[in-house]
């Protein structure tokens, strides 16, 4: 056992693997499911699995090349992972909107089962949720176009807070309706201000190349309004239910 290539391969992978694809991943879980250690462990035995798979294939390789490949592999390895540490973070915006994928995914499962469990899924819930699967999808066409990346909304302060507020917990499956609904329509009124957010900044900016964009969002704004509308009219009908 060397113990200089645990710690390197310890060092490395571990400073590669932040802020990477597969901890945004965990992230993401985490926050929609709030159930950490599930989510620790699945992760984790996904990554030994991974892991294993890549020093087997490893192992066979070194079978077959010459010994100064092993040389070549580590300074591209080095080379490659310095990359990595010093490339810049993730834009905000973009976290935002990794953020706002996973709410609407979280959204689309959950608010039926409450509706259904309450008898009370009808054609406005099922066309609330065909609406909020197409805005879970202008998001992840955000992304693929790196829309605002680049752009001063990554230094507001309330970009930051309002990330930080998108999360639908999976225990609204349990608690009352009315008490479900109540966040239901809490994190409609975030994704709102996702949406205003963004729209008022564009305005704000005279980002004319972003026309479309404007207009989609004020689209979006509408449909969130009407949510938030339909879904307290619920909240009255339970209201006067008891």
């Amino acid at each position: 056992m060397d113990i200089g290539i645990i710690f390197a391969s310890f060092a490395l992978v571990f400073l590669a693997e932040l802020g990477d694809k597969t901890q945004l991943v965990a992230l993401s879980l985490t926050s929609t499911s709030k159930n950490p250690f599930s989510v620790f462990l699945a992760t984790s035995l996904a990554l030994t699995l991974s892991t294993i798979i890549a020093a087997l294939l490893g192992g066979l390789a070194s079978r077959f090349v010459p010994s100064f490949t092993a040389y070549i592999t580590g300074i591209l390895f080095l080379i490659f992972g310095g990359i990595i540490i010093f490339a810049k973070e993730m834009p905000k915006i973009k976290e935002c909107f990794l953020e706002a994928v996973a709410l609407e995914n979280a959204f689309i499962r959950y608010v039926p089962r409450v509706f259904e469990k309450a008898g009370k899924l009808d054609y406005q819930i099922i066309n609330i949720l065909r609406q909020e699967k197409s805005h879970a999808e202008v998001f992840k066409i955000l992304i693929k176009e790196k829309k605002l990346f680049k752009d001063d909304i990554n230094k507001l302060e309330e970009l930051d807070h309002i990330t930080k507020s998108l999360s639908f917990p999976k225990k609204i499956l349990t608690s009352p309706f009315p008490i479900a609904l109540n966040e239901i329509v809490r994190q409609e009124k975030i994704g709102l201000e996702v949406f205003k957010l963004i729209h008022k900044h564009i305005k704000e900016e005279e980002h004319h190349q972003e026309d479309e964009l404007m207009h989609l969002l004020e689209d979006l704004i509408h449909e969130e309004e009407e949510h938030i509308r339909i879904f307290l009219t619920y909240g009255n009908e339970a209201s006067n239910e008891k």
